[in-house]
Order: C-alpha cells, then sequence, then structure tokens
C-alpha cells in the first residue's frame, strides 16, 4: 500500500547528513534560508542558521543546497580560469585608490 502511494504520488526516500548544507523553508516569510544540519530526529531535522540560531525544521521544508561555501559569481569563477581580474578584485582596487 505505502509503496502504491509512494509511486503513484511521486514520494521521494530524502535524508541528510551531519554537516550537510540545506535550504531551510521559512512558512511565514515564504523564504528559503541557507542552513547547516546539525542533529536527526525521525524527520525532523535540527538546523543551525547562519545567525548561530538553532531551529527544527521536518524533512519537507529542507532541500539539498548546492550552494558553494565560498560564494563566488559564476562569473568570477570563469574570469579565474582566463587569469582575468574578478568583480571583486576590480571593486577592492578601485575603493583603494
Amino acid at each position: 500500500m505505502e509503496q502504491q502511494f509512494n509511486c503513484r504520488d511521486g514520494a521521494k526516500n530524502s535524508q541528510f547528513n551531519l554537516g550537510e548544507s540545506v535550504l531551510c523553508y521559512f512558512v511565514v516569510s515564504r523564504q528559503w534560508v541557507k542552513g547547516t544540519i546539525i542533529n536527526c530526529r525521525g524527520v525532523v531535522y535540527s538546523v543551525r542558521m547562519p545567525s548561530g540560531r538553532i531551529r527544527d525544521f521536518h524533512i519537507n521544508h529542507l532541500r539539498s543546497s548546492c550552494l558553494a561555501e565560498k560564494e563566488e559569481l559564476p562569473a568570477d569563477i570563469l574570469l579565474e580560469c582566463f587569469n582575468m581580474p574578478t568583480v571583486k578584485a576590480q571593486v577592492a582596487a578601485s575603493l583603494s585608490q
């Protein structure tokens, strides 16, 4: 019965590891915020937010984060490949003048 439900309704078997970066959905503000998994209790995960606060989220309100730990623009990565100055480097240079 459960297998039929999962097949028909497209349910996914999700699981997150400790230390994994995730996006957490805040229902009230309707925003996704990046966090880090620090504990798991069944389908409820404790997540450390960027502010340092720990919040509990149901697995349905979590998504894997494909964002890199180091925040870089895709253009910056491409510019580095061709040894060209990045946007951050250009801004820093203009501020130092």
